[in-house]
């Protein structure tokens, strides 16, 4: 029997044996290679979710419009879903939808009310982009209904849930139908 510190051979040995001392041994091993790599690459980091970068990365013409709530809420800031975007292939427009309830603001009032907050589509067929839609509604969603480009608003006022699809023409989201939910 050999004495490794305080530790006899055979305890070591008897140990070894034992099922999970291998699956820990190669836990221990897995984590102490990540923790390195983690630790050689700067640490782990995660994502600021409110961040500047979701703003300055809208084309130039929606981000200045951007720009404009700045004044009345501080520093444009905004987390991931604040802009969203569609190309349907059936078009030659690309859409971009900006949440406002995802956007940073200390006076809240400016950008939300009580029909929801502010939210923004603008369209683009190549030469830039222009504000094709602008409304106060709980929610927006882009979507594709039967290859046509549409919005969905969602809204809730007097205790009515209502939903509202207006359909591409072209020029706006015009044509529209209601679903009462």
């Amino acid at each position: 029997m050999f004495l490794i510190g305080s530790l006899h051979l055979t305890s070591v040995r008897e140990t070894a044996r034992r099922p999970g001392f291998w699956v820990a041994a190669f836990t221990l091993l897995v984590l102490a290679n990540v923790s390195s790599t983690t630790i050689a690459r700067g640490g782990l980091r995660l994502e600021d979710p409110w961040a500047s970068h979701h703003v300055d990365g809208l084309p130039p013409e929606v981000r200045r419009n951007v720009m404009k709530e700045e004044r009345v809420c501080g520093p444009a800031r905004a987390q991931h879903y604040f802009s969203r975007s569609l190309s349907p292939s059936s078009s030659r427009y690309k859409f971009i939808s900006l949440h406002f309830e995802e956007f940073g603001c200390d006076n809240r009032s400016a950008i939300c009310g009580r029909s929801g907050c502010l939210h923004q589509v603008y369209a683009s067929s190549g030469t830039g982009y222009r504000l094709v839609f602008s409304g106060y509604v709980d929610e927006l969603e882009l979507k594709v209904i039967d290859g046509e480009a549409a919005i969905e608003t969602s809204c809730s006022y007097s205790g009515d849930k209502c939903s509202l699809i207006r359909f591409w023409n072209g020029a706006r989201f015009g044509r529209y139908s209601r679903l009462d939910r």
